[in-house]
């Protein structure tokens, strides 16, 4: 939007004009800019609310494979190993959901 407002506004932080056309004209384009941003700024919200909800589920399925994985090795591993690798785990997802998030956000902002 400020790309608007700056070549509506070469010469200052005003545009000055006595046509009443003309300032409907402005206006006008103005607002159809501004709309149109807001609907691309509601798209990239919820792609964004879509992806982190994917990942959350991912992520919950890692869980909760790794929690399967290590119900029958209970005999051979002790309790505390056990508590240990599943706090590593939420912990790498949570990071690799940040990570994930980031990027895709990097990405976005080269994009527009």
């Amino acid at each position: 939007m400020r790309s608007v407002t700056e070549r509506r506004q070469p010469f200052g932080s005003t545009h000055r004009t006595h046509n009443p056309h003309t300032q409907e004209r402005y206006q006008s384009a103005f607002l159809r800019k501004q709309d149109e941003n807001g609907s691309w700024w509601f798209c990239f919200i919820g792609t964004a609310r879509w992806f982190g909800f994917r990942l959350d589920m991912l992520s919950a399925l890692f869980l909760l494979a790794a929690a399967v994985v290590v119900v029958p090795l209970r005999q051979y591993v002790s309790v505390s190993l056990v508590g240990i690798s599943l706090a590593h785990v939420l912990q790498l997802s949570g990071l690799l959901q940040w990570f994930m998030r980031q990027t895709a956000e990097v990405e976005n902002n080269m994009t527009r």
